[in-house]
């Protein structure tokens, strides 16, 4: 499974679900789920994770393990709980993608837990009539019982049950099978988030580097531009501050991941420093079209 799931991978994959059992009979899920779920880069939810280990270890320990990717390099993920899993969405921007996010691990949980429920009372009544059936095999051994007609009809109610049994498996296969479907459909609509086109980016990117001398403009501390003026890969983010489906210029800025990840539940109180990247990117905008415009007067 590769670091950075789309939305549109996971139904190709036709997941089942997204959650399972570990060895301890627990329910778990990962990052690199959640991290298709939500479609932003696993590095960045992993980050999120680590940087917060403290809170996830409130509800349990968390085990971080590795696979290989497709291209056969080894990707580090988080294994977590269902409490754990929910408090990564908490911690994430409450968008329409985190909402709906958050709707289908309820639901991958709640459908795991029935399932279980199911199996565990049905085996328990199969495991009841074993215990009678064998109760009567020993009544019939010491020559309390006469005839075997009794135990005929125990095994023969075992059988009965057996069956029912295997009619509820099917039914917890065919839930299963329809929350492979709704995991499909709300991939789907994750799929629909607009990015930020390439002179929109760029125009970002020129502003951080003029402005703000390649820091961050929500904080003003962190670096986020190398020397080349690009993002630096795990530092700075394009930002959409008027949700995922906005992608003009005057709807998102850079910042960088930290700040990004507070912007998620609190972006009131940047709202000046906003406004402000906005007001210096007009200008910087104007001030190179005025340059080229006069390059090409002096080239005439």
């Amino acid at each position: 499974m590769a670091d950075y799931m789309k939305a549109q991978d996971l139904a190709e994959a036709n997941l089942p679900s997204i959650v399972r059992s570990n060895d301890n009979g627990q329910f778990v899920t990962d990052t690199l789920t959640i991290a298709g779920l939500v479609e932003n880069q696993h590095k960045n939810v992993l980050e999120l994770v680590r940087n917060y280990l403290n809170d996830f270890e409130e509800f349990g320990e968390v085990a971080f393990e590795t696979r290989l990717n497709c291209q056969g390099s080894p990707t580090e993920y988080a294994i977590l709980n269902e409490d754990q899993a929910y408090l990564l969405l908490t911690y994430m921007r409450n968008t329409a993608i985190v909402r709906n996010a958050k709707k289908a691990l309820v639901r991958a949980f709640k459908v795991a837990r029935e399932a279980a429920s199911s199996h565990s009372y049905n085996y328990s009544r199969l495991l009841t009539a074993i215990a009678k059936s064998e109760e009567i095999a020993a009544r019939i051994n010491s020559g309390l019982i006469e005839t075997q007609n009794e135990l005929r009809n125990i095994v023969s109610e075992v059988n009965h049950k057996v069956e029912k049994v295997d009619v509820k498996v099917d039914k917890v296969d065919e839930k299963v099978d329809s929350l492979g479907a709704q995991v499909i459909d709300l991939a789907k609509i994750i799929a629909k988030r607009k990015e930020f086109t390439a002179a929109t980016k760029k125009e970002y990117l020129i502003t951080v580097a003029q402005r703000y001398q390649g820091k961050c403009p929500c904080c003003q501390v962190n670096t986020i531009l190398d020397s080349n003026g690009q993002l630096i890969s795990g530092k700075g983010v394009y930002e959409h501050w008027n949700g995922k489906q906005s992608n003009r210029a005057t709807d998102g800025w850079a910042t960088c991941v930290p700040c990004n990840i507070e912007l998620e539940t609190n972006r009131h109180n940047k709202r000046t420093a906003f406004e402000r990247f906005q007001q210096l990117r007009q200008e910087v905008c104007e001030r190179q079209t005025q340059l080229t415009l006069f390059e090409k007067k002096c080239n005439v």
